[in-house]
């Protein structure tokens, strides 16, 4: 199966990606507007506009979904959060987020979602913050955590914390009894209108894969609505299928970032030097080699947003060079090997692509090469590093993070 597969994002899809067919209905990532996975006729976006809009609001870091009313079920945030922020560490498994105080009486309650993928035994530490206290104890909070295939009609909670008083903060513990993917909902109340902020760490002893945000919007097939990454990805290994094609581990994964220049760009060769450098309309890639070993740079992955009908065009320093481009469900759309520069076929589609550029001179041994993507208003898409965390279906995710 592919990773790329558009039908991987459906509601009944298993993962992105996904280690085979008639794997569970649970996807590695958070659908929204509507926290829960499969729902009869679950709420979707108008279009890939309003769809942007709202992650542009309503998501931070890529992986949490926050804002007042507080993300769950029944409602859906139309309040944005002040200063919203998030941060995924899967090096020591821990997500953070956080928000600043509303204006001056007019705070209304918040709350938090995301999607986590954790084995069966580990705990998972939910640490809440808020500040300043209410004066009067009542500052109210709660935890929920449900399963994966949990629906406003039949929900199953596996976790659930009612405080009465947060005061400041607490600490609560999940011991997981199941391995899955779960969804879990954190809201602060407010019981008046002091404005404040909340910092919530969500940490685990074990691996834990945090999922990805992903909008959903309006197709004009209400049974296929499109889905819209909160943050397209460079996927390593490319073109990943199944657990088996994972790094084995994050420390695996780790061993990979040298291999990726400034998070833009990979290649498996070992360079004296390899830069990516992105600029209005332009990215650069730039490599170094030891004298007289290679004539090529061999497979340059990059991966860029096009809109629909778009061309890039693709230029070296040496005489010839290849384009290799793949569409988000895998399908090789262009291979051109030819004299540079050479321009790409149209985009069929507007979202994200996955491209083998490469430069080389048939005749000559090479010790520097450069590689110019340019199209208008170009953009490139960050690495991940997928890795094996012993669940089947969904893998850690370890993002590489520029110096």
């Amino acid at each position: 199966m592919n990773p790329f597969e558009q039908s991987n994002f459906s509601m009944t899809a298993p993962c992105l990606p996904c280690c085979e067919s008639g794997a569970s209905v649970c996807g590695c990532q958070l659908f929204i507007p509507q926290v829960t996975s499969p729902e009869t006729d679950p709420p979707v976006y108008a279009d890939a506009d309003a769809a942007a809009s709202a992650i542009a609001d309503f998501v931070a870091g890529c992986y949490v979904y926050g804002g007042s009313p507080a993300p769950g079920f029944f409602t859906i945030p139309v309040t944005p959060l002040e200063n919203f922020q998030a941060a995924w560490d899967a090096t020591i498994n821990e997500l953070t987020f956080s928000n600043d105080p509303y204006a001056a009486g007019s705070q209304p309650d918040i709350g938090f979602s995301a999607s986590l993928s954790v084995s069966a035994g580990a705990e998972v530490t939910f640490d809440l913050s808020r500040t300043p206290a209410r004066d009067d104890g009542t500052g109210m909070a709660f935890i929920l955590v449900y399963t994966c295939d949990s629906t406003s009609a039949s929900p199953t909670i596996v976790f659930e914390e009612n405080i009465e008083d947060i005061g400041t903060g607490g600490t609560y513990v999940w011991t997981v009894a199941d391995a899955g993917t779960y969804f879990f909902v954190i809201g602060y109340f407010n019981n008046g209108n002091t404005p404040f902020s909340t910092a919530t760490t969500v940490s685990c002893d074990v691996d834990m894969a945090v999922n990805p945000v992903i909008a959903r919007y309006d197709s004009g097939d209400p049974a296929n609505p499109l889905p819209l990454e909160a943050c397209p990805k460079l996927l390593l290994p490319i073109q990943t299928d199944s657990s088996g094609d994972w790094y084995a581990d994050v420390t695996e994964a780790e061993a990979v970032l040298p291999f990726i220049a400034n998070c833009l760009a990979y290649n498996q060769r070992e360079w004296i030097s390899f830069t990516a450098v992105p600029s209005a309309n332009t990215l650069t890639l730039s490599l170094t080699a030891p004298p007289d070993v290679i004539q090529g740079t061999g497979p340059t992955w990059i991966s860029i947003n096009l809109v629909e009908g778009q061309t890039f065009t693709v230029s070296g320093n040496q005489p010839n060079v290849i384009i290799s481009t793949y569409t988000d469900k895998g399908e090789s759309i262009d291979y051109i090997d030819g004299t540079s520069p050479q321009v790409s076929s149209p985009a069929p589609y507007t979202g994200r692509y996955l491209v083998d550029v490469e430069t080389y001179d048939p005749g000559a041994f090479v010790e520097n090469f450069v590689i110019t993507v340019t199209a208008t208003g170009l953009t490139a898409n960050p690495a991940q590093l997928l890795y094996d965390i012993g669940l089947e279906d969904c893998p850690g995710r370890l993002d590489c993070i520029p110096e």
